[in-house]
């Protein structure tokens, strides 16, 4: 457990803590538990929340105070769901049909330009 005190450190995941889309090395995650015994930690990532456990370990939410996958969609603190959000669940699903088949009608009446080959 981190020391109680008025400071997070926040770390993004991929390409950050660890190399795009690998695994964190031994040496990051032990300097990351290290720290964490002085102040509290938490790790941010875009990508859902398979993904950051398979980066981080499948306990990531024992080894950080605070996890925020899908780009803080999802939140756990101290090893529980805090929270989550998507689109769907905010607007509902008329209102998302709605919003997906006006963007793909206006797509379909973009007038784009002829392509043509130049050559130098």
């Amino acid at each position: 457990m981190a020391a109680h005190g008025p400071a997070l450190c926040l770390f993004d995941v991929d390409g950050t803590l660890t190399a795009p889309r690998q695994k964190i090395t031994k040496d990051m995650d032990c300097f990351l538990q290290k720290l964490r015994q002085k102040i509290k930690v938490g790790v941010v990532g875009g990508s859902d929340f398979e993904k950051v456990q398979e980066q981080l370990g499948n306990d990531v939410v024992e080894k950080y105070d605070y996890v925020f996958p899908e780009n803080g969609l999802v939140a756990y603190k101290d090893g529980k769901l805090l929270c989550k959000q998507n689109i769907q669940g905010h607007l509902g699903e008329a209102l998302i049909q709605d919003l997906i088949n006006y963007c793909l009608s206006y797509i379909a009446k973009i007038k784009l330009p002829k392509k043509r080959w130049v050559c130098f």
